[in-house]
């Protein structure tokens, strides 16, 4: 596995023995809050950067910490209190637990970290409420947090640069769990990575429009994700060049209409190294007409069951190498086995 995450067992016998220690829903194991994050902590967060997204969280080792001391929705010591303030490394008082009943949207500032290791966070909303919303800002990182119903679940939206959105785990969202759009202006250079996104309709949207790619992204890396008991769009990819590398796709289109991934309106896609694993018969990845056909490259990914990879133009894909650096493991059973224990939320760091 890529260097970052060698360690995953230790860290899966770790994070037991923590949540042994943890209260109950909402309480502290400990009155002290995590004023100070440590630059060890800092850059062992930030070396795992890659992709489009490695810029993300640039110059936030010497930013203050704002500490998250209640799962109240608003109100001083709130996440909606810290996210408003640009320029911060957001922390959870240590041992915090429990899920925020969002009334509506947490807008997120530019210039912000929000890190949910060594909590268990949970974010919720009913399906008339998107839960995160990082429109027209630069430079947030978004880590080990839950999320839970709302309208969409992440949005990033209209000119939002350098994201870095990692180890979250999140479920059925009424619409997307992440979408990605513009209005004139593209989001561009964001990774979304090491995160599970499971039992949902529609997953993730990259492009609003089959006519225009001002409505959306530019440049997106997905890596080491898991995508699983999920219908559709897997991602649906519209315009934006996608770099798609070392993911788990798990039995989608139940529905019998569902497609993993979905390559339309000139989008193009350079798949590398992932596992495809289906149980219903339906399409891994094509290049769907969606006002015209997008383009596909495949290398290295692997498909079970009765599914299939499509392939179109590949000459006419992006090569991600011209851009980043990245490990690239094989696909296969040790990938399957290190996503299952280390993608999304994770109980220690």
């Amino acid at each position: 596995m890529s260097r970052r995450h060698r360690f995953l067992p230790s860290i899966r016998l770790v994070g037991v023995a923590c949540l042994g220690g943890l209260l109950a829903l909402g309480s502290l194991t400990s009155s002290t809050a995590p004023s100070v994050v440590s630059g060890a902590e800092r850059e062992q967060l930030l070396d795992e950067r890659e992709g489009f997204g490695r810029a993300a969280g640039e110059g936030s080792t010497a930013w203050p910490v704002v500490v998250v001391t209640t799962l109240r929705d608003a109100g001083p010591g709130s996440l909606r209190d810290a996210v408003g303030r640009s320029g911060s490394w957001i922390r959870f008082a240590s041992g915090l637990r429990g899920t925020i009943e969002l009334t509506r949207p947490l807008a997120v500032r530019g210039d912000l970290v929000v890190d949910g290791r060594g909590a268990d966070i949970t974010l919720h909303a009913d399906a008339s409420t998107d839960l995160i919303r990082i429109h027209e800002v630069d430079n947030v990182v978004l880590t080990n947090i839950r999320f839970s119903g709302g309208e969409d679940a992440i949005q990033v939206f209209q000119g939002a640069t350098d994201i870095w959105i990692h180890h979250v785990t999140a479920t059925a969202a009424a619409d997307e769990i992440v979408s990605m759009t513009g209005d004139g202006r593209r989001p561009d250079r964001i990774t979304v990575s090491w995160s599970r996104f499971e039992d949902a309709g529609k997953v993730m949207l990259l492009g609003a429009s089959e006519r225009e790619a001002a409505h959306a992204p530019d440049r997106v890396t997905l890596h080491h994700n898991v995508f699983a008991n999920s219908s559709d769009r897997q991602p649906l990819i519209r315009f934006a060049r996608v770099h798609f590398y070392n993911n788990h796709v798990i039995a989608w289109g139940e529905d019998g209409s569902g497609q993993a991934v979905r390559v339309g309106a000139g989008g193009q896609l350079a798949s590398d190294g992932n596992v495809f694993d289906d149980r219903f018969g339906r399409p891994a990845v094509i290049p769907e007409d969606l006002g015209t056909r997008g383009y596909v490259r495949s290398t290295g990914d692997v498909i079970t069951g009765r599914t299939s990879i499509v392939e179109r133009s590949p000459q006419a894909v992006f090569d991600p190498r011209d851009h980043y650096a990245f490990v690239l493991d094989e696909a296969g059973e040790s990938l399957r086995v290190a996503l299952a224990e280390g993608a999304g939320w994770r109980a220690a760091p």
